[in-house]
């Protein structure tokens, strides 16, 4: 019996559960850098995931720290919104252009999801074909390229570097633009070609810097240049802390372990990403390693269907506890640890929120998506403990 402990709009209540799935995610915690005189600003300040509904930036001053996927999606936005931006970027990302992107699906598509047997089967079959990315982002340690992991990284980093120059002519503005970590050792960003970040950093209300920040204060932010950049609004493009999962919750099981002391030192780990010993009847969506393999709502629903399979073997068995044995939780993370050091995203130039750990990366799973489909739709019982 698990004892759950809320805080809610109406104060703390408890309630008691036989099983629990948690459903928190790993992108859901802001991480705002502690930079030094945040608290000095005069200004507003937030980070993306917390946006004040109904702002209006039309007379502001905008300042955005941050350009991983989110500030790169975000800064153009902005850009035609602010009366002026400066966006402050210490590593640039690879931009895929999509036609199309940000358009509005044509009515056809609606009517053929309204009309057409397994049309949207098939658009989300489609979507699940994740083998092409297990192909670009796999190092052959065969291929003799500074920029590439493999051929096929080679040639998406070529059409990368070519929709970048055919946007931006300025050499050094390009230059600036060009990250050094081969393609997908970091998050990529999908844009709309018509118009995206490399447009947005060429607009007259737009500054660039790539100094740093040295110091927030009162009016705005000081670079490491010492060029004041004044503000009215801060908004912090930071990411999350991808490696804190369940945080700030306190997960208690068998014996009073809670889930830190299981993880120790490495970070979090889970079997089939979901399950661990020590933790009877307890499953995580979204949880350690389930970022990549298979997208990420078929990963998900996947993952659901793994813990409805294991709650109808109790019933079937007459049994009232399920959890993971500790030798094939270990096993299947070790095997995971060795892929992941074949995948680009290991390469060590990338400034990434998936190596988490200086040991592993509690984000990735480096399996091919049918191995991880097989894996949660077939559980291995024989790896469970029921009693």
């Amino acid at each position: 019996m698990w004892i759950i402990t809320m805080d809610g709009p109406d104060g703390r209540y408890v309630t008691r559960s036989n099983a629990v799935i948690t459903a928190v995610g790993f992108l859901s915690r802001p991480n705002i850098p502690d930079l030094p005189g945040a608290s000095q600003f005069e200004g507003l300040s937030w980070h993306t995931a917390r946006w004040p509904q109904g702002m209006d930036l039309s007379d502001k001053r905008v300042a955005v720290i941050g350009t991983g996927c989110t500030g790169y999606q975000m800064i153009p936005e902005l850009a035609l919104e602010a009366a002026h931006l400066t966006v402050f970027q210490r590593t640039p990302q690879w931009v895929f252009p999509v036609p199309g992107y940000t358009s509005p699906f044509p009515p056809q598509i609606s009517w053929l999801d309204r009309n057409l047997p397994f049309h949207t089967n098939f658009m989300r079959a489609q979507s699940a074909n994740t083998a092409w990315f297990t192909k670009l982002t796999t190092i052959d340690p065969e291929f003799d390229d500074p920029h590439a992991c493999n051929a096929m990284n080679k040639m998406a980093r070529d059409v990368c570097v070519k929709f970048l120059n055919d946007k931006i002519a300025d050499p050094e503005l390009a230059k600036i633009m060009t990250p050094k970590h081969p393609v997908w050792s970091a998050r990529a960003v999908v844009v709309d070609p018509q118009y995206g970040i490399f447009d947005a950093v060429q607009r007259d209300n737009t500054t660039l810097v790539t100094s740093g920040v040295k110091q927030i204060n009162a009016r705005g932010i000081e670079d490491q240049d010492g060029i004041q950049h004044d503000a009215d609004i801060i908004v912090y493009a930071t990411g999350f802390r991808a490696a804190d999962y369940f945080y700030p919750m306190e997960i208690r099981g068998r014996g009073g372990m809670t889930v830190g002391e299981l993880w120790g030192p490495d970070g979090p780990k889970a079997y089939r990403g979901c399950m661990m010993p020590g933790f009877p009847n307890f499953w995580s969506i979204y949880g350690p390693n389930t970022n990549g393999g298979l997208g990420a709502a078929a990963f998900h629903e996947m993952i659901t269907l793994f813990a409805m399979k294991c709650i109808e073997q109790m019933f079937l068995t007459g049994k009232t506890t399920v959890e993971v044995k500790k030798e094939p939780y270990v096993e299947y993370n070790e095997l995971l640890d060795r892929l992941n050091l074949q995948r680009v995203w290991s390469d060590k130039r990338a400034d990434n929120y998936y190596w988490t750990h200086s040991t592993r990366t509690a984000v990735q799973c480096p399996l091919p998506n049918t191995q991880i489909w097989s894996y949660l739709n077939h559980p291995q019982f024989e790896h469970l403990e029921m009693q």
